[in-house]
């Protein structure tokens, strides 16, 4: 009886054994499992911007969507052999501080990068894939002296010279419906890069209808729509046409 007792009792020990060393390898897998997905889980659910292409020239700008302010986010290309072309967008976000208000963070890019106007672009954030939301606009080439179009509120990239259309000054323009006296004008303001300039149709000496921007003339062409007698100057949606040049400071 004492024998059996005895060999009973190594039995339960094994058994508890296996069932001990059975319980550690499922918690060591669970905890590698989770390392494995907090390591690969993006920092950010994908990247917004705008991506203006001609001429083999590239710029992407947006905003990439962080856990709070206190990263910090750089981005550099990368060319990738395919066709046709890949343009890999490689994101680092490197967090500055151990404490930080948990607030989501909406970190602004921008690169520069030349590749044919057909490249395919991909971009990952710390070494993970990160889905693109791009909208593409064509940017304009100074060297052609071609027109391009503004709504009001819309910005366009005319080789490197970044240019809004901010608003309307004034517009004393005869509307369409009535007899005038006199033709009026209409003045618009632009951000030409870090400047703010104002262009007037027709221009005159208080208000040209042209300005030099860096090595760039920009020109206002047109501006719809004339005016009507029964609407506001508030209600109407304004678009201008702009012609670019490039501006020879010897001449």
């Amino acid at each position: 009886m004492l024998e059996e007792h005895i060999y009973g009792g190594n039995n339960n020990k094994i058994i508890w054994g296996v069932l001990i060393l059975g319980v550690l390898g499922v918690g060591a897998w669970f905890l590698m499992r989770g390392d494995k997905e907090v390591e690969h889980k993006p920092l950010a659910e994908k990247i917004v911007g705008v991506h203006y292409a001609g001429g083999g020239t590239h710029t992407v700008e947006g905003t990439v969507t962080l856990p709070n302010p206190c990263y910090t986010l750089s981005v550099a290309s990368e060319k990738r052999s395919g066709a046709p072309e890949e343009i890999l967008l490689r994101f680092t976000a490197n967090q500055t501080a151990d404490v930080c208000a948990q607030a989501l963070y909406k970190a602004p890019f921008r690169t520069t990068f030349n590749a044919a106007d057909d490249a395919v672009i991909s971009a990952e954030i710390n070494g993970v894939s990160l889905p693109l939301e791009l909208t593409r606009k064509e940017r304009v080439s100074a060297q052609e002296g071609g027109n391009f179009s503004l709504k009001e509120g819309e910005d366009h990239w005319i080789e490197d010279l970044h240019m809004i259309f901010t608003g309307v000054e004034d517009d004393s323009r005869c509307p369409v419906d009535v007899v005038c006296v006199q033709a009026g004008w209409v003045t618009l303001v632009f951000r030409a890069g870090s400047e703010e300039i104002r262009l007037r149709l027709p221009g005159d000496q208080i208000v040209p209808n042209a300005a030099v921007v860096g090595s760039y003339i920009i020109t206002l062409v047109e501006v719809k729509p004339m005016p009507k007698s029964d609407e506001l100057r508030e209600d109407r949606a304004y678009s201008a046409t702009l012609r670019v040049e490039v501006h020879d400071s010897k001449g």
